[in-house]
């Protein structure tokens, strides 16, 4: 009897794929709830079958389709308890590879009380965050991890919209680094505040010193913005194309 009922179900899940996403959601956590620790610790750990079956290049031919076996997968991990263990920089690949944006912030977000190295699983969050353009929660997150009082007080300004201020904060940081005012720093922090300096320099129009600096660093693809805003065609035709 329980046939008649699986098989109508198999052929409905082959032709339907929101059908087939929603039964995987339902199904996996019931199952992983009957699995004992140690076979959720071989399937989850880093060469187990898990992390095998994510990383497969052939996933990539589904990275346009809605849904697709990522966004299934990922979804059914974060309704499991305990949370099968995932690399974090995986995760943050996943995420924005197949457009599971929103599930991999909350893998990551659930990861993140429970990790010894906090720092990878900030950074994977950053990033999601930043490229989702949530600002405030990217800023927020930086402005409660970062080092320096320097770092909370230039963000703070560009939070509040004060990019004259915050770009003189972060220029006289990172002036402090190069004269060893500031030491022993990681270079993540350092790298925020040359992005945050370029993003405040976008906000205030300085495409001249933007293209100045730029050109010094050999920052391309800046300079290729920087020339087209000030319509230096020589030297975009020189330097770059």
């Amino acid at each position: 009897k329980m046939q008649n009922l699986i098989v109508p179900l198999q052929e409905l899940a082959y032709n339907d794929p929101n059908l087939s996403y929603h039964l995987w959601v339902l199904l996996f956590p019931i199952v992983w709830a009957t699995l004992t620790d140690v076979e959720k610790k071989t399937l989850a750990r880093p060469t187990g079958p898990i992390v095998s079956l994510l990383s497969k290049d052939y996933h990539i031919v589904q990275a346009p389709m809605r849904p697709n076996v990522i966004q299934a997968l990922l979804e059914a991990f974060i309704v499991s308890q305990p949370l099968p263990k995932l690399p974090m920089e995986l995760v943050k690949y996943l995420g924005k590879t197949f457009n599971a944006w929103h599930v991999s912030i909350k893998l990551l977000e659930s990861y993140l009380p429970r990790v010894e190295d906090k720092d990878r699983c900030l950074d994977a969050l950053a990033e999601l965050y930043q490229l989702l353009n949530e600002e405030d929660i990217f800023l927020g997150l930086w402005k409660r991890r970062c080092l320096t009082e320097e770092t909370r007080i230039g963000l703070s300004y560009v939070q509040h919209g004060k990019h004259t201020q915050a770009q003189e904060v972060f220029l006289q940081a990172m002036a402090k680094v190069r004269s060893g005012a500031i030491s022993k720093l990681p270079k993540r922090e350092v790298v925020l505040w040359e992005q945050q300096w370029i993003s405040c320099a976008k906000e205030l129009n300085q495409w001249q010193q933007l293209s100045e600096f730029a050109q010094k660093v050999e920052h391309y693809s800046l300079l290729v913005d920087c020339l087209w805003k000030v319509s230096d065609w020589h030297t975009l035709k020189d330097r770059v194309l």
